[in-house]
């Protein structure tokens, strides 16, 4: 278990089971807590940190994954409310934060302006885009609707608290991993082809300089699989491959032109 202290009222457990977040707010003795991480004995430990360190009480949680999961520290404190995604209200206010439940396909996004702080979901892991049941176009619009909120923090279900940087990031990956994808689906035949985005590596698809951890190669396999099974990142029509071909060969043809009257006016200088 690791815990980072985000501000002195806002603490941040990772646990060691998916490296799955659970995020406390404190007011007073009492915390609200945002997920509840993914396994008992992770659960067991922050509510050892809680109640047994810091002797607090939890009497709140938000759960945010629509389809239950990240609440294994529920049963642990059952006399705290349960804030479900699909009967949240708009808004709580917790001390001197005010967050904000915005309700989405997949759950709840929290906003926490007086923290500069935003939960995100499952819409990255790491520095990757997380396609689950979306397109590639709905994937990338609620990257855009998220940066566009310009929270400083964000806070993923997975890893930890990061800069909204992440953001940026997952949006060039989707884009990388699109044109790659395209590009296979155009030059190979289809069972070729099928095998080759099988194999496309998540290292040639981040930015220069970062490095894939193990939940983000996990996550990259699982874009993969989802891209194979709806056939997601069509080719490009061939109409616009055959205009590509006749600009490419007209602009070879002018370099080549351009580089032939340069040598016969050098060879005109010299009176040859």
């Amino acid at each position: 278990m690791r815990i980072d202290y985000l501000s002195a009222d806002i603490l941040l457990f990772r646990g060691d089971s998916l490296a799955a977040l659970a995020t406390a707010f404190i007011d007073g003795e009492r915390v609200l807590l945002v997920d509840a991480l993914a396994s008992q004995y992770d659960a067991i430990d922050l509510r050892d940190y809680l109640e047994g360190t810091l002797g607090k009480q939890v009497t709140t949680i938000v759960l945010t994954d629509a389809r239950g999961a990240h609440a294994a520290a529920a049963a642990l404190f059952p006399d705290a409310q349960l804030v479900h995604p699909h009967h949240a209200p708009a808004q709580l206010q917790w001390g001197r934060h005010t967050l904000a439940l915005q309700q989405r396909d997949d759950g709840l996004y929290v906003d926490v302006p007086s923290a500069d702080l935003q939960f995100v979901g499952d819409s990255i892991v790491g520095n990757i885009a997380v396609l689950g049941p979306l397109s590639p176009e709905q994937a990338d619009d609620k990257l855009v609707r998220l940066l566009d909120q310009g929270r400083t923090r964000i806070v993923p279900r997975h890893t930890a608290a990061v800069c909204n940087r992440a953001l940026g990031n997952a949006r060039a990956y989707l884009s990388r991993l699109g044109a790659r994808v395209s590009d296979l689906r155009t030059r190979l035949p289809d069972s070729e082809a099928a095998a080759a985005i099988a194999r496309l590596p998540l290292d040639e698809l981040l930015g220069k300089g970062d490095f894939a951890t193990p939940l983000e190669r996990h996550w990259h396999a699982d874009n993969l699989r989802r891209i194979a099974e709806r056939g997601l990142f069509a080719a490009a029509p061939r109409q616009n491959i055959a205009a590509a071909a006749r600009r490419r060969a007209q602009t070879c043809c002018e370099t080549v032109g351009t580089v032939l009257l340069a040598m016969l006016g050098r060879l005109a200088e010299r009176g040859i």
